[in-house]
């Protein structure tokens, strides 16, 4: 916890890469990669498929232990894929999909825990607690 506080921003990219390790890459973000081929004038249907195929090899690879998520760069070596990694990834990054999180929990970090580690009750610190 003492590392969340002094660091919130590195608690937040340790948070994205489980997220994206331990997920197929996300539904939001596939959607985002999948509308970025289809602006390129792709088939919808062609390019679903596509995704789709390559998540499953990409989701099987991480349960068989590989440490991250290859989906992009599967995509990307795909002849028939017209996007580059960087571009998918940019498109695809976990923080255009979180919205306030980062700032609500360095808040909280803030506003709850660093005064409970300086040495303040937990009531002195919270009335209500809104989740």
């Amino acid at each position: 916890m003492v590392r969340m506080v002094s660091g919130g921003r590195s608690a937040m990219r340790c948070v994205s890469r489980r997220v994206v390790r331990q997920a197929a890459v996300g539904r939001y973000r596939q959607s985002a990669v999948h509308d970025a081929r289809v602006q390129l004038g792709g088939d919808r249907q062609t390019a679903h498929e596509t995704i789709r195929r390559h998540a499953i090899e990409a989701a099987r690879a991480v349960k068989d232990g590989a440490s991250t998520n290859d989906l992009l760069v599967r995509l990307a070596g795909d002849a028939a894929w017209p996007l580059d990694a960087g571009t998918m990834s940019a498109t695809a990054s976990a923080e255009r999909f979180v919205g306030r999180a980062p700032q609500q929990v360095d808040d909280f970090l803030a506003e709850v825990i660093q005064p409970i580690l300086a040495g303040a009750s937990a009531e002195a610190v919270v009335e209500e607690l809104r989740v």
